[in-house]
C-alpha cells in the first residue's frame, strides 16, 4: 500500500487543531494526522527530527526547516496519503486552513513546494523549497 506524506507548517496551535479537523471531515484517519511543536522535550530532539523527516524523504534542507519553524514557536502538521488523489485533497486541505512550507514526499522530482504564504507577514521572506 502506498505510504506518502504531506507536510506543512501551521501559525498557531489554534491553526494546527483547524487544520486536523479539516482533515478529518474529508476522510483522513486521526492516526494518520500528527502535529508537532518545538515544546517541552521536543526541543532536545530536533537533530532526532531532522533525520526522521529525512527518512520520510524530506529533503534536508526542508526538514532543517520545519525545526527552525518549530523552534520559533510553529508546528509541523502532516498526514499520510494512500493514492495520489489523498494527496491532492491534503494539500488543497492544508492550504485552504492557511498552511505554509509545504513539502509532499511522493514528488520524487520536485519533492516539496512553496505557495505564496510560506512565510507569516512578520517573518522575513525565505525560500528552503
Amino acid at each position: 500500500m502506498k505510504q506518502d506524506s504531506v507536510f506543512c507548517i501551521a501559525f498557531s496551535r489554534i491553526q494546527a487543531d483547524q487544520m486536523v479537523l479539516r482533515l478529518k471531515s474529508r476522510a483522513f484517519s486521526i492516526r494518520d494526522i500528527s502535529v508537532l511543536s518545538g515544546t517541552g522535550p521536543m526541543m532536545a530532539a530536533f537533530g532526532d527530527i531532522v533525520g526522521g523527516l529525512q527518512n520520510q524523504g524530506v529533503p534536508w534542507a526542508k526538514a532543517r526547516l520545519y525545526t527552525d519553524r518549530m523552534k520559533d514557536g510553529r508546528y509541523l502538521v502532516s498526514v499520510v496519503a494512500e493514492s495520489d488523489e489523498a494527496v491532492r485533497v491534503a494539500k488543497e486541505v492544508l492550504s485552504k486552513a492557511g498552511g505554509s512550507d509545504f513539502c509532499a514526499t511522493y514528488e520524487p522530482s520536485q519533492p516539496c513546494f512553496s505557495t505564496t504564504q510560506e512565510t507569516h507577514p512578520s517573518e522575513s521572506r525565505l525560500s528552503y523549497a
